[in-house]
């Protein structure tokens, strides 16, 4: 659930980033031509609606914007090779809290 509630603004972050690789994706989603990135984050709205999980919220679940710290120390200590993948390498250096 904690995906779903974060897949709109993490793919959002990164749209310009991963053009065609986000509208090859939104073509596997919907077998349509896509002319912009933002059809997967369309696509993605469109199937997390379709199977009633769009309005997700991580408040639904007792977390709350003060947990954020903990809960991003916890990625770093679990997952930390993961945020070296992410798209944007000038993101990382710039927002320094990310990593």
């Amino acid at each position: 659930a904690g995906l779903i509630a974060l897949s709109e603004a993490y793919f959002e972050t990164f749209r310009h980033d991963c053009t065609k690789r986000y509208m090859k994706m939104a073509e596997m989603m919907t077998q349509k031509k896509s002319n912009r990135p933002s059809d997967f984050i369309d696509a993605l709205i469109t199937l997390q609606k379709e199977c009633k999980v769009h309005s997700i919220k991580l408040s639904e679940f007792g977390i709350q914007s003060e947990d954020f710290p903990k809960f991003l120390q916890n990625a770093r200590d679990t997952m930390g090779g993961l945020f070296t993948l992410d798209p944007r390498p000038d993101y990382r250096r710039r927002n320094p809290a990310y990593l």
